[in-house]
């Protein structure tokens, strides 16, 4: 074998070489030209995210017992009514996290309840403060958080009265978390009425 035919045999080598690496690189360059350099779907891949929580477990409400042979309807609805009565007017609270890359711009809680009674209008404290807006409407309260909740950030909201749901949602990509209330309750003990 010559001088020349070993330099023919390399060169044919690493032409075929920079062949397989452009076919690969052909191949490959759209799949990361819109995994990685894609700022719409990095963006949509780091979106805000909330996830929410309850603050502290409320705390158990005390149930009327009925220790008597006969329970008339009437009674036990009366009982239940005042139970559920002090479990919607108790104050809730949760946390919202951002769990997302980046922050939640023009986040809206939507707090939905069972019945609003004049007498008590509906509040919401946040800890930490932030601006909002908030508005009502039949039994759901809208409030628009007018800062941004940095990623990794937590706020501590406090409801008045406990919601019956609970839904938090970004503007900018619609994703929502939601949260339905759970609260202690204990055994009632009721014995039927007999025939």
């Amino acid at each position: 074998m010559g001088k020349y035919d070993k330099l023919n045999m390399v060169l044919t080598i690493v032409g075929l070489c920079i062949a397989v690496l452009g076919v690969i690189l052909g191949v490959a360059a759209p799949f990361i030209t819109y995994r990685w350099l894609d700022p719409q779907l990095q963006s949509f891949s780091h979106r805000p995210r909330f996830q929410i929580s309850t603050l502290k477990e409320a705390g158990a409400r005390k149930v009327a017992e009925f220790k008597i042979k006969e329970v008339s309807d009437a009674d036990f609805d009366k009982a239940f009514a005042a139970w559920s009565d002090d479990i919607d007017n108790a104050a809730y609270s949760v946390v919202i996290t951002n769990v997302g890359e980046l922050p939640a711009k023009d986040a809206l809680i939507t707090a939905q309840y069972r019945t609003i009674p004049a007498s008590s209008p509906l509040s919401v404290t946040f800890t930490p403060r932030v601006l909002t807006e908030t508005s009502d409407s039949g039994d759901t309260q809208f409030i628009t958080i007018k800062k941004p909740i940095a990623a990794h950030d937590k706020l501590e909201i406090r409801f008045s009265r406990t919601p019956k749901v609970i839904y938090a949602s970004t503007s900018e990509f619609g994703d929502s978390a939601t949260l339905l209330p759970q609260v202690n309750v204990p055994p009632m003990v009721i014995l039927q009425k007999q025939k």
